[in-house]
């Protein structure tokens, strides 16, 4: 994330890939869309650390800062899966815990990340609204 949404990169790479058309039409979209049947999922470093994240917090709250990012993954057909957040990886001159103890926690968001990468096929994706769940209008059917 920068400045609580998708840096620009990602954006640019979004405009140029996911083009109307091509890989997403008015029918190929949702859960009928290109990339339907694969994963996907966003990970995530912060600066800060993990209880400066949530509702209310400083630092903001994933499931709000991510979902546009996720929707658009979604809009595209593919199943999203929960993020994965690697909390208080320091920089830009900002340092709030001595390097010894930041070089462990960095160690410790390494390990934590393989070992989410070995356990993806058990994670149940985000539930976003499909095509049952919206009238011929596009609102909400219940």
């Amino acid at each position: 994330l920068w400045w609580h949404g998708p840096p620009a990169i990602l954006k640019g790479w979004m405009d140029r890939v996911f083009v109307s058309g091509g890989l997403y039409t008015s029918r190929m979209r949702y859960g009928a869309g290109y990339f339907r049947g694969r994963l996907a999922i966003v990970s995530v470093t912060t600066g800060a650390p993990r209880a400066a994240f949530g509702p209310g917090s400083r630092g903001g709250d994933f499931e709000t800062m991510l979902w546009p990012v996720q929707y658009s993954l979604h809009y595209m057909g593919f199943s999203v899966l929960p993020p994965f957040i690697s909390y208080g990886v320091q920089g830009h001159g900002y340092s709030y815990e001595d390097q010894g103890r930041l070089e462990e926690r960095l160690r410790g968001n390494l390990t934590a990340w393989t070992s989410h990468l070995g356990g993806l096929g058990d994670v149940e994706p985000l539930r976003f609204p499909d095509w049952p769940d919206w009238n011929e209008d596009g609102s909400a059917t219940g």
